[in-house]
């Protein structure tokens, strides 16, 4: 079984939990295992239990890193976004004060409307 999550570990302290418990009853009833083989039993679930949390320590260090990357990625759009609207203000804004100008001298008489001066 493969750690993908923190309930596949909890599953897996909860397989050994109750195989421990299986092996406690089986001693109380006189049927003892040796000691040994215990032993043995759980150093085997105990390797098995580390190599499953290193993976799913793995996979959630591999999953925060891909969100990191991805948020970094987007906080880079956002501002390259935010620098292209204020230029197309400013560039709105500078072109709305030439119009106002113009019209303003051409409301005058100073202007014709082609722009050109008047005599």
């Amino acid at each position: 079984m493969e750690v993908k999550t923190i309930k596949d570990i909890l599953k897996l302290q909860n397989e050994f939990v109750e195989k421990v418990q299986k092996q406690t009853t089986l001693i109380r009833k006189g049927k003892a295992t040796s000691v040994d083989v215990l032993i043995k039993e759980k150093e085997s679930l105990l390797v098995r239990m580390e190599e499953r949390l290193g993976a799913a320590t793995e996979a959630r260090e591999k999953a925060v890193h891909r969100y990191d990357e991805e948020i970094r990625h987007h906080k880079e759009q956002v501002t390259c976004l935010k620098k292209e609207v204020s230029e197309e203000k400013q560039t709105l804004s500078r072109a709305t004060v030439n119009v106002t100008k113009q019209s303003k001298e051409i409301g005058n008489g100073k202007r014709n409307s082609k722009g050109q001066k008047r005599d």
